[in-house]
């Protein structure tokens, strides 16, 4: 069948015919493949409303270890427990709420390279996504070490154990080699998709975070 009419199975999701004809394509492939064509078919502009509610739920029931964001450009995010999946959704739902479309994008991207397995790059996008905001908040900064340093002169981070936790994440990003900069006396970067997964959903907290902060401050 071709890529096109992949679309149109979506009006039939229920039909055992459909089941016959896809069953072995999806049993044949990686998860991430799956992932990559149902990604595709949600996005697309036929998809029907109900089936991308109809797969965020069949993933909460199965209690898959990835939740769907529905909202705008459906999107599968890892998440470790169904408590962080629901904590990376509400962080992006903050984000798209106050229209900060920059942040929200780096974290679509960094999910999208963990389902590539690309790990160091996914971190790199998880961390831009907190970037992003500490330049909306301090605006007229050049670098993004000095746009967090103006967030924590602002006083946003009241609690001097999460200007730590802050400091310490951005440290770790700018230090790891893979993730800023590229391998230079290593064969192999040490982040993985343990330090992938976290990150995804620390920067999502962290970012929405920020920017409640911020509001609260204005």
């Amino acid at each position: 069948m071709r890529l096109k009419s992949l679309c149109r199975f979506v009006t039939y999701v229920y039909s055992s015919q459909l089941f016959d004809e896809f069953k072995d394509y999806f049993f044949r492939r990686k998860f991430n493949e799956i992932f990559d064509l149902l990604t595709f078919v949600m996005r697309h502009e036929v998809c029907p409303e109900v089936f991308i509610s109809k797969m965020s739920d069949i993933f909460k029931e199965c209690q898959l270890a990835y939740v769907i964001d529905t909202d705008s450009s459906p999107t599968i995010y890892p998440a470790s427990t169904p408590e962080e999946g629901q904590a990376t959704i509400d962080a992006l739902g903050v984000l798209k709420e106050h229209g900060l479309d920059g942040a929200r994008q780096h974290l679509m991207q960094s999910s999208s390279f963990i389902n590539k397995k690309q790990w160091p790059q996914s971190v790199h996008e998880s961390i831009s996504a907190v970037e992003s905001v500490a330049r909306q908040i301090a605006p007229g900064t050049n670098t993004s070490g000095v746009a967090l340093n103006q967030v924590r002169r602002d006083g946003l981070l009241e609690h001097r154990a999460l200007e730590q936790g802050l400091g310490n994440i951005y440290g770790y990003t700018s230090d790891e080699q893979g993730v800023r900069h590229s391998l230079l006396d290593q064969g192999q970067s040490n982040v993985g998709q343990d330090e992938a997964v976290f990150m995804l959903g620390a920067c999502a907290s962290f970012a929405s975070y920020l920017w409640r902060k911020h509001l609260g401050a204005t």
